[in-house]
């Protein structure tokens, strides 16, 4: 917990001094861009410079990283086609993308960092084109490492490349550009195929009707509760893992419960987000997915990887919900980002308690899981 703390300190106060320089103007681009690319540095060593134990399939994937090194381009050609044309095998693109990048190193270490730099190059660039004021940009990354960090910095490395092209496909979204969106999103999926649900973005990106985008998803939001075990049985055999169905005992209710308070807040506060920015609009009807797929996450918690396609969200409707108070006076404003702030602390203490970090050149014995 110790070196995520510290990070959280550091991102909170290197955001503050900025903010306290009155010699600069904190919302224009070039300093956003230092702010952002400084964080991302400080992200990506602690993501890159991690021991290998640390987190529960790094080791796994250092196996399979090793094991590539020996496997020969016609034999990872093959299996590709075997997987396209019979549906043997999974996600066979990883494999092939680890190869390439093994022309260039050999070194795994080397491999995290080069994954963690793809993936935060992604964020900054999301964050940068959908945030239009410095002050938005510190919960945000504030917000990343308390929902998400556990997931993109430290596991789960197929589907940290996958979503990478899935964020930067969110460019094209924004210009209502589908083959480019189509291309990514396919590539994407050679390496994890779920981030075919991601297409759903660039359908609903541009609805008007963002309320009530969110009121059917609070109707329905009991009516997939109830049928959750069939369309998570469809939603996983389409997305390849149908061993993940076995797994018993599931629920997700700290996180299904925020999700609904943040829908409950959008609605309230929904007139006063869409005067923020031009783009809030289409980020909040994709956020309403996260809403509706929930209920998949009680019949296993392995449905998160499909929800967290859309849940990232989160990390940019936060600062625009805290904004949208501006419009009701500063004292009401302060009141609810003391509220949010309080609620982060809380929840980051719940998700770093018992989490340890270790760097590469320090011992760390591997998980229970090996």
């Amino acid at each position: 917990m110790l070196v995520n703390s510290v990070v959280l300190l550091l991102i909170i106060i290197i955001g503050g001094l900025f903010l306290i320089n009155h010699k600069i103007d904190c919302n224009s681009n070039k300093i956003r861009i230092i702010y952002v690319i400084i964080v991302s540095i400080v992200l990506i060593l602690q993501s890159g410079l991690r021991n290998w134990a640390v987190g529960p399939d790094t080791y796994a994937y250092y196996l399979w990283f090793d094991d590539i090194k020996y496997e020969e381009w016609n034999f990872l050609f093959a299996k590709f086609l075997l997987f396209y044309q019979h549906g043997i095998g999974k996600d066979p693109g990883y494999e092939i993308s680890v190869k390439l990048f093994q022309i260039f190193s050999g070194n795994y270490q080397v491999y995290l960092f080069f994954v963690a730099i793809l993936w935060f190059s992604s964020l900054g660039f999301f964050l940068m084109k959908f945030t239009t004021n410095f002050k938005q940009l510190i919960p945000a990354y504030v917000f990343y490492l308390v929902m998400f960090f556990s997931f993109y910095s430290i596991t789960g490395i197929r589907q940290t490349i996958a979503m990478s092209l899935c964020v930067f496909s969110f460019y094209w979204i924004d210009k209502r550009k589908f083959i480019p969106v189509l291309l990514l999103i396919l590539l994407a999926s050679t390496l994890h195929k779920s981030s075919l649900i991601f297409i759903l973005a660039y359908f609903i990106y541009p609805f008007k009707y963002t309320k009530s985008i969110y009121i059917v998803s609070f109707l329905v939001f009991p009516i997939i509760f109830a049928l959750k075990n069939i369309i998570f049985s469809i939603l996983i055999s389409s997305s390849g893992y149908e061993l993940y169905d076995e797994f018993e005992g599931a629920g997700t209710y700290v996180f299904s419960s925020l999700l609904m308070l943040l829908g409950f807040f959008i609605l309230l506060q929904n007139k006063d987000l869409l005067r923020i920015n031009e783009k809030t609009q289409g980020i909040l009807n994709i956020f309403a997915l996260s809403i509706i797929l929930t209920p998949l996450t009680f019949v296993n918690p392995n449905a998160m990887r499909i929800v967290m396609y859309f849940s990232f969200f989160i990390i940019i409707i936060i600062p625009y919900l805290i904004e949208s108070y501006n419009y009701k006076g500063i004292q009401v404003r302060k009141i609810v980002s003391l509220f949010i702030y309080i609620l982060l602390i809380i929840l980051f203490i719940r998700t770093n308690s018992s989490f340890e970090y270790k760097f590469f050149w320090q011992d760390m014995p591997l998980g229970e899981n090996y």
